[in-house]
């Protein structure tokens, strides 16, 4: 890419006159920077020194940067992001990436299955473009913003009903969902609360030959624990209550999850807890128990009685250690 291309795309100004003329690469890490490259100042990096020293040949930035070597190309635009989203729109054009638009759980779902390198998940906006710009080949932009993959292209594909074929004895349950498959049995520690999600991915990826890595342990969704009185873990036929830990990744996907709990009907009693300030509070007229933290959660699941707790975590905390592996050793107080 020569240098008045890059302006011209990004609507930026050259603001000085370099030496070079063209860059062979565009970067957003500055420690992935190499000889050549065009370096985007991002949210997550703005070390401009060290993308000059690995060998950047230009440098595209916003706000008011000193111009540290003038035989680079220093571009100064409004707004880096949207910088960034042009240059994607024009390496999508140029590579023919498609967009495909999956909602959350079916992103996840996918995420999960397949493990090549050539898919760029763009949930994790500049940790999916970094892996994009040191890879050679990429299939499909994947990301559950349409907004997003709009900006980048505008035929965005969606993951219409997809026939999965060769799923044979395929059945589910609150905590799992096994099935035989080219003659070998999977168990996937998926609820059958996202069994349709699952087939949809599954009978996609099977029409884009795309190879399905089913011993993948799916880190999503409903986090089962069946547990005594105490909340030590236990086998499900000599449990007292069952505690579901789960994030809340919208309002469609808790209204999906409330919906498939208040339909099993062997929930004698349910329980919803959220953390405090949470936007769900009040979601649907459904009545939800606020806690504090960690410890006044394992409180209330321990006072309160109920069959099944359905608990909303905090995004950047993990609760499930309140679960026990053996009972807590309780100190004996001796007047001695």
């Amino acid at each position: 890419m020569n240098i008045s291309s890059a302006v011209h795309i990004t609507d930026g100004t050259l603001v000085n006159n370099p030496c070079i003329s063209r860059f062979e690469g565009v970067q957003i890490n500055s420690s992935k920077v190499s000889r050549g490259d065009l370096f985007i100042v991002n949210a997550n990096d703005d070390n401009i020194p060290k993308a000059i020293a690995n060998g950047a040949y230009g440098i595209i930035f916003a706000h008011k940067s000193k111009i540290i070597d003038n035989e680079i190309a220093w571009i100064q635009v409004k707004d880096t992001d949207q910088a960034l989203l042009a240059l994607l729109r024009l390496i999508a054009s140029e590579r023919q990436i498609q967009c495909l638009y999956l909602e959350d759980e079916a992103y996840y779902i996918f995420k999960s299955l397949y493990k090549a390198m050539d898919i760029v998940f763009l949930n994790d906006f500049y940790n999916g473009l970094n892996h994009f710009f040191n890879s050679k080949q990429t299939l499909y932009f994947c990301s559950s913003d349409q907004a997003l993959l709009s900006e980048i292209n505008p035929k965005v594909l969606k993951l219409d009903d997809q026939k999965a074929n060769g799923l044979l004895q395929l059945k589910a349950d609150l905590q799992h969902t096994h099935f035989y498959y080219e003659d070998k049995f999977y168990q996937l520690n998926l609820s059958e609360r996202f069994l349709p999600s699952f087939k949809a991915v599954f009978g996609f990826m099977q029409s884009q030959k795309l190879e399905v890595h089913l011993k993948s342990n799916i880190d999503f969704g409903f986090q089962v624990y069946y547990v005594d009185c105490e909340l030590v873990k236990c086998l499900a036929p000599k449990a007292a209550k069952i505690l579901i830990f789960d994030h809340c990744y919208s309002e469609a996907y808790l209204q999906a999850s409330l919906n498939y709990l208040t339909k099993e009907k062997y929930f004698f009693k349910t329980l919803y807890f959220v953390p405090k300030s949470s936007a769900f509070e009040d979601f649907d007229g459904t009545i939800y128990i606020v806690y504090k933290d960690k410890k006044d959660l394992k409180q209330k699941l321990l006072n309160h009685q109920f069959d099944l707790a359905y608990i909303i975590e905090d995004a950047k905390k993990n609760l499930q250690d309140i679960v026990l592996d053996k009972p807590e050793k309780i100190e004996q107080k001796t007047l001695f």
